[in-house]
């Protein structure tokens, strides 16, 4: 469930009690965050409990709350229910407050929290420095004490692609429409383009961006579920998707301007030589030609 859902939390604004004497703070590390429905309802949920602090979307995700002990456990159970490819907690504070002394006066961070894009990892690095939580935030990405790196698996996650065509759609608002609900369930950046190519009758277009595993899911559940209807207008699964071209390709390119320029120009229905282009950004001649030679233009 990414929808998030209220819960009882302790209120920040009053007095340190033997039931509420801790502030504390968490570090939490996905392989990403990038849908929507997460990171609203990430948003939600800390607004909810009261709790500060910052997250990265992107590859890897970070999340960094602060605020009360026992909301901080209430918002790690919550987001634990959603469906991850991976998250853990990496690092953990708490706080012991004195008697009587406000929980609020001790948060470093503000007491919102705030979402940062995927190209801000340094900048969470320099607030988490600037206040002294530098060594909370390098438990983050396996950075301990004195060591000079980290794990670069994930400091290095990459995007995963893949390119597909099928020959028609016979009810293609309600196929495009099954896609982007396929694509949101599996965190994928889905692209459909029209190309006719009057040679093989080959039509449709589609362009996948995710995590390795999220493209395969996706993958599997476009032929596994009834995604289109037939001549008699009956549900039925796409028996004639081909997949032409797949692999890892640069992580910049899922939010490049580039290629959202490119999207834009080309507009829905395109030629065959600008949907080679769209390929060749994504995955290099590579990928390009081997979309030529599966719509049967070389």
């Amino acid at each position: 469930d990414d929808s998030g859902s209220a819960v009882d939390f302790v209120g920040a604004g009053v007095a340190a009690t033997p039931g509420n004497e801790f502030l504390g703070r968490r570090m939490i590390y996905s392989h990403h965050i990038i849908a929507q429905s997460k990171r609203k309802a990430i948003s939600q949920l800390a607004s909810e409990l009261e709790l500060g602090g910052y997250f990265k979307i992107g590859w890897p995700g970070i999340i960094m709350i602060e605020g009360s002990e026992e909301n901080c456990i209430a918002f790690v159970d919550s987001i634990r229910r959603m469906r991850w490819q991976y998250i853990t907690v990496r690092g953990e504070q708490q706080v012991k407050l004195r008697s009587g002394e406000i929980l609020d006066d001790r948060r470093l961070f503000h007491k919102k929290i705030e979402e940062l894009d995927k190209d801000q990892m340094s900048f969470l690095a320099g607030k988490c420095r600037e206040i002294g939580l530098e060594n909370l935030f390098k438990t983050a990405l396996k950075i301990y004490e004195d060591e000079e790196r980290s794990d670069p698996e994930e400091l290095n996650e990459s995007v995963h692609g893949v390119v597909a065509i099928v020959d028609h759609m016979n009810d293609p608002k309600n196929y495009q429409k099954r896609l982007k609900g396929l694509a949101k369930e599996t965190d994928c950046r889905l692209v459909l383009r029209h190309c006719p190519v009057p040679r093989n009758g080959r039509s449709v277009t589609a362009v996948v961006l995710g995590s390795a595993i999220g493209t395969k899911q996706f993958l599997k559940r476009w032929r596994t579920c009834a995604v289109d209807v037939d001549r008699r207008g009956s549900k039925c699964l796409e028996r004639m998707l081909d997949v032409v071209a797949e692999g890892e390709v640069e992580s910049a390119v899922w939010d490049s301007n580039t290629l959202h320029n490119l999207l834009i120009s080309c507009g829905e229905s395109v030629s065959a030589e600008d949907m080679s282009s769209i390929c060749k950004f994504i995955g290099g001649d590579k990928w390009s030609s081997a979309w030529l030679e599966a719509v049967g233009k070389t």
